[in-house]
């Protein structure tokens, strides 16, 4: 059985599903976690749907880490914390205990945690094979920043109250709270496409989207909903470079942002376990399929 870790509104693994073909699963939703009955213990964990069908980790061949997210509604945390937080804590990392289980077992396909892809560490080595846009990450007045206009980043995608996240926008540096620390970068005015590229194992598929929308973020609704994201070609350098910081981020699966500048792509991340299904929405590029074939390999194999 192939057990299948994501959320109640994971479209992605909606589509995915089909491609799986023969191979038996279990979905568990983080978010719906009170809708099943589960149990572990030393000697192994089950799992029971609403509907009777059960898995337990006898029959657990392989093991796909989608997205560890609640729906919404989200909640807003209070500083004293609340116990609705402290229980969806205690769920992730119930799932977490599973997913490692899974990858020390061999069982765990195409993302697995990342203990080398911080941010940080991503754009230092992507400057061996790709131009970085200037960036730096600190707390306090006074920080010099050469180049300008600069944008605002995160470290990670979580939600600010009430459930808003924090995109990609322009900001002036000295205009920034000393209450927080912030992560800012030079904004490549003068980029004629976002470019991103999915690895699979080894494979790559990639796509541009001209910047032809509003605002600077490219994950805005406008970009994923009106305007197609369409297959494209990168050099053999800029794959070459894709493949070596793969190996040494010890990673099987990631998406690749980048930002093309005169024909040459400049690196903003690699994300480990990244969205990927509105880039292959009609499944028929390839995407899916790959994706399909990884699981049902190790599937096979288990």
């Amino acid at each position: 059985m192939l057990l299948v870790l994501t959320h109640s509104e994971d479209a992605i693994c909606d589509e995915l599903i089909p491609h799986l073909g023969e191979v038996p699963f279990f979905r568990f939703n983080i978010d719906l976690w009170r809708d099943y009955r589960w149990e572990i213990t030393g000697a192994g964990y089950r799992f029971e749907d609403r509907t009777g069908r059960v898995c337990e980790e006898r029959e657990v061949r392989a093991v796909y880490l989608r997205k560890l997210i609640f729906s919404p509604p989200y909640i807003n945390v209070p500083a004293g914390g609340d116990e609705e937080s402290w229980q969806r804590e205690q769920i992730i990392q119930m799932v977490n205990g599973i997913r490692d289980l899974a990858e020390v077992e061999g069982k765990l396909v195409l993302v697995r945690p990342s203990r080398t892809a911080s941010k940080i560490r991503q754009m230092r080595l992507a400057a061996r094979w790709f131009p970085v846009p200037e960036w730096s990450a600190y707390h306090g007045p006074g920080i010099a920043f050469k180049e300008r206009p600069v944008v605002v980043k995160t470290f990670a995608s979580v939600p600010v109250g009430k459930g808003s996240h924090v995109m990609v926008r322009e900001v002036v540096p000295e205009q920034l709270s000393d209450a927080h620390a912030w992560l800012i970068q030079t904004m490549l005015t003068e980029a004629s496409h976002d470019v991103t590229t999915v690895f699979v194992n080894g494979r790559l598929f990639s796509y541009e989207l001209p910047r032809t929308f509003q605002g600077v973020d490219c994950r805005l609704p406008t970009a994923l909903e009106d305007l197609p994201w369409l297959p494209c070609e990168i050099t053999e350098q800029e794959a070459q470079g894709i493949q070596s910081m793969m190996k040494d981020l010890h990673l099987d699966f990631g998406r690749f942002d980048f930002l093309r500048v005169n024909g040459r792509l400049w690196f903003l991340e690699v994300n480990p376990n990244g969205q990927w299904g509105w880039l292959d929405p009609a499944g028929t590029n390839g995407l899916y399929k790959a994706i399909a074939e990884e699981i049902r390999k190790a599937w096979s194999q288990g």
